[in-house]
Parts: structure tokens; sequence; C-alpha cells
């Protein structure tokens, strides 16, 4: 499993030591691998076309850009990951409620909260992709763009909003990894409930067009499931 983080930080002596401190923690979390950019301003990583970090620290005292300014693009540009502020003094604590904040760090940083904070976004992280092993990497997905998981031989496909990603295991194998909006509806086939349009008959109809036959050992459960879904997200 891989964590994405950046520092932004103009302090090399600061940014050296948080990277000591990354590099105890994965020492101590041998399936975790920590892929880390440091920046010394925000300037290069606001320039980025995708920012697709889990985590992101920042100081707030910068040279150009505070952190505070900067975390305020970041959410402005739909960033979803965490945010982290470093500081050396107590009163800026309560500056980042307004940006989504996870948290704060004072320095000299502690290892025992940095420690807390990265199990945090693993366990994040575990719950909002979907993993699998293709040759010596593993790729991670969203499990918001799943839209469906469909069998074939000794393979399953995933069915994603841009690509389609084909992976040698069974749908069974494949079910024990899923949150709760995946759902069985075919022995060959899971379903993304977020995806799902209408139930009709037999046939579900998946938002990008798609259509997949229920069969009759879940159609029931599918459809009490499909219900709650509802409810739960919809409000109906």
């Amino acid at each position: 499993m891989n964590i994405q983080i950046a520092i932004i930080e103009n302090e090399i002596s600061h940014t050296s030591y948080l990277l000591e401190l990354l590099k105890e923690w994965e020492k101590n979390h041998p399936n975790i691998s920590l892929l880390v950019d440091t920046f010394t301003s925000g300037q290069p990583l606001l320039e980025k076309k995708e920012i697709i970090y889990d985590l992101i620290f920042l100081d707030i005292e910068l040279d150009d850009l505070s952190g505070l300014d900067i975390a305020h693009i970041l959410r402005d540009r739909k960033f979803s990951g965490e945010l982290v502020f470093l500081t050396s003094h107590q009163e800026y604590v309560f500056s980042g409620y307004d940006v989504k904040a996870l948290n704060y760090l004072l320095k000299p940083i502690a290892y025992e909260k940095l420690s807390s904070i990265l199990s945090f976004i693993q366990k994040q992280t575990e719950k909002s992709f979907f993993y699998y092993k293709k040759r010596t990497s593993i790729v991670k997905l969203p499990f918001r763009d799943i839209i469906y998981f469909s069998s074939c031989n000794q393979y399953v496909e995933i069915y994603t909003t841009t690509s389609i990603y084909k992976i040698r295991e069974s749908i069974k194998t494949t079910s024990l990894h899923l949150p709760p909006q995946f759902v069985q509806c075919h022995r060959t086939a899971i379903i993304n409930l977020f995806f799902v349009s209408k139930l009709d008959g037999n046939n579900v109809y998946l938002t990008n067009g798609t259509v997949l036959p229920i069969s009759q050992k879940y159609l029931e459960p599918l459809r009490e499931q499909f219900i709650r879904f509802l409810r739960e997200n919809i409000g109906i």
C-alpha cells in the first residue's frame, strides 16, 4: 500500500527532521510505502495539473504564500486529501478549521503525534481505494470511480468511469475487499450502488448505459440493499 505525501516547508532542517520521522514510521509499518515530495514553497505544487496526494504537510509561515493561503487555494480547487499544518507557534493552532485541516504539528514534531496522524491516513486510504498487484507494483483505484466488477474465467474485469482493468483472481476473493456500497447481482458481477440508475425486473441499469442481469438468488437482497442505500444517501 502506498501513501502519497507532500511537505511544503522552507526550512531544510525542519524538512529533514520530518523525513527522518516518516522513515522511522515506514520502517515500523513494512506493508506501507510513503511516497514523499518536498517543496520549499507552495507555487511548484500549485502549478501541478493534478494534485493527488493523500496528505500534505503545510508550514504556516512561508516566504511567498502562507500555508493557510495554499490550503484555501487547494480547497477551492476541490483537493480532498488531508492537510496538516506545521507551526512553531501555539496561536496558529485554530487557524485550520475553515480549510478542514486534519490536525497541526508543533515544532519540534513529536513522533507519537505524527504516528497517530499517519495511522489515521492509513485507515482512511484503505477504506477509499481498491488495491491490486500488477507485476511488481501495487495499483490503487478509488472506490468512487469503480462502476462494477465482472468475472470471466480466472479473471475479474474492473469497469471504472475512465478505463477497464483486469486482475487474476476470483469474484469471491474480490468481494472480500469491498465496502458496503458494492453488492453482488449475479455470480459473475458486483455493482457499485452509487452508479445504479434503476432496477427493472431481473435487470440492473447502470449510469454508464450497462445493463446487467440479476439472478434469482440475489434479486431480493439487492432490492433491499438498494432501498436502504437510497434512504441513507438520498433521504427517500
